[in-house]
């Protein structure tokens, strides 16, 4: 892995868990901090209404006001005769609009090779926020013996070895989450040099568990004619459209470089044990991922087994909530054309939560989603589809 990969995320201090965390294990962001870029993207109105509308499931009722369920009112069988559609589940659909689709926002792009910037021994910016999230790429092209070093006005810092062949397109690179995130639109002061530290001052850096700069003094920035250095800061402007068990999700999330539309959500029906939609075949590929959160009937669960659980104050953090989870929790299953889908707690799983997988454009596809334990009542649960949408090559 590389430096810059290492401190590509700057996680949040938390107390002990909600029990939300623990089922949605699937959350891996909160207010976050990145120092690599992300990928780039933007569609036109026309791709937009034409992902929209090439991914009509089958128990879509006609369009709602924005944002809001629609619900079926009676069982209904799959055209296979397979499993009904329980009373009560709901369908929202994602209200997108052409504007709500989004790649990155250049802010700032500094490089010694802009004539302003010949001979500085750093490069320095103050840009404007709009989310208080930053997506930062760097580069620097001269001898392996000399290491460019930055740091950021929000605590995240890096170095690296610069490299005789370093590309210097500095375009965005990492993924875009499915989670909205939104803060306070903050200021951002960026600053990269290049140097030629000591290796005791490296070693220290690498170790990451001392103030380097306080023991050793930091390093000082040197000019080398013939290197060449740079950065550029992006933001993604999130678009909430669909609003998910407290939660908004952007209309365009990427994995892998590859895009993904949001489409709509399929609701259980309140204390269903089966969620069961249909996905008719298409010419584009499909995402769809489970999403799950605590209902008011687990709450209750919880007070009415409170003297069989540990004291809170006087239990590890995990020791409680495992306890908790045993005698309320639910386990949910995603069964698609009648198989199984394994549970994928790993980060490169080509989906966005722990239980999901993506399905190949041509057939058309039965889907499930199952409480195989625990009390159906404990627990909303929701099937959520994506529809991959092609990259462009430009930024928005």
């Amino acid at each position: 892995m590389s430096d810059l990969d290492q401190l590509r995320e700057l996680g949040r201090q938390l107390p002990k868990p909600a029990f939300d965390d623990l089922l949605d294990t699937q959350r891996r962001r909160r207010r976050q901090a990145r120092v690599t870029g992300a990928s780039t993207l933007a569609v036109t109105a026309v791709v937009v209404a034409g992902l929209l509308g090439s991914s009509a499931w089958t128990d879509r009722s006609e369009p709602q006001p924005s944002g809001q369920p629609s619900s079926t009112t009676s069982p209904t069988p799959t055209p296979d005769g397979g499993p009904q559609v329980p009373v009560g589940q709901q369908t929202i659909v994602a209200d997108v609009g052409p504007d709500d689709v989004r790649g990155f926002d250049e802010l700032a792009r500094l490089t010694s090779s802009q004539s302003e910037h010949a001979g500085d021994t750093q490069l320095t910016t103050t840009v404007a926020t709009s989310n208080g999230t930053a997506f930062v790429e760097v580069y620097c092209r001269g001898g392996r013996d000399l290491y460019y070093f930055y740091d950021r006005e929000d605590g995240a810092s890096g170095y690296g070895s610069c490299s005789p062949d370093a590309d210097t397109t500095l375009a965005p690179s990492s993924d875009i989450g499915d989670e909205v995130v939104t803060d306070t639109a903050v200021p951002l002061r960026m600053r990269m040099w290049l140097a030629r530290p000591s290796s005791a001052y490296l070693d220290c850096f690498r170790q990451g568990t001392s103030d380097c700069n306080a023991e050793y003094g930091e390093p000082q920035a040197v000019v080398v004619p013939d290197a060449e250095f740079g950065f550029a800061v992006y933001e993604h402007r999130p678009a909430p459209v669909l609003h998910l068990f407290g939660r908004d999700y952007d209309a365009v999330s990427t994995i892998g470089g590859s895009a993904w539309l949001l489409d709509r959500a399929v609701l259980a029906a309140p204390g269903a044990s089966t969620l069961v939609a249909e996905l008719p075949a298409s010419d584009q590929a499909h995402l769809v991922d489970t999403y799950q959160a605590p209902s008011p009937h687990f709450d209750k669960c919880v007070e009415q087994n409170r003297d069989e659980l540990p004291d809170y104050e006087t239990t590890q953090s995990a020791d409680y909530w495992a306890a908790v989870d045993e005698l309320c929790g639910v386990t949910l299953e995603l069964v698609v054309d009648r198989s199984t889908v394994p549970r994928d707690g790993s980060e490169q799983r080509g989906h966005f939560t722990e239980l999901g997988q993506r399905l190949s454009p041509g057939a058309a596809h039965t889907i499930e989603v199952r409480v195989v334990r625990g009390d159906p009542r404990n627990v909303r649960y929701a099937l959520v589809v994506r529809t991959e949408t092609p990259l462009p090559l430009g930024l928005r």
